[in-house]
């Protein structure tokens, strides 16, 4: 329980857009947690930054379909223009 997973299988990432142009300061959070039903929730934080961003749960029966769900948020926001944030998850 204590011991920290691989990198080919991350379960958190902070993900920032800066485009100070367009006027936007936006950050994209993703970590997996298992439930008390012994699946596991995809938690989404996002918003612009310094407000309070929404927090949206999605439920997965598996923690490899919630890994894929993960990895396919996390290239589609790289896509939209996201890069990784030096943040809490950076380790």
């Amino acid at each position: 329980m204590g011991t920290m997973q691989p990198d080919s299988h991350p379960e958190a990432a902070e993900l920032v857009k800066l485009l100070p142009a367009q006027r936007q300061a936006r950050f994209y959070r993703l970590e997996i947690w298992p439930d008390l039903f012994g699946g596991f929730s995809l938690a989404r934080e996002y918003g612009r930054i310094g407000q309070p961003g929404r927090l949206q749960l999605d439920p997965f029966p598996e923690l490899d379909t919630a890994r894929k769900a993960f990895a396919r948020i996390v290239r589609t926001k790289q896509r939209r223009g996201y890069v990784p944030c030096a943040g809490r998850f950076a380790d």
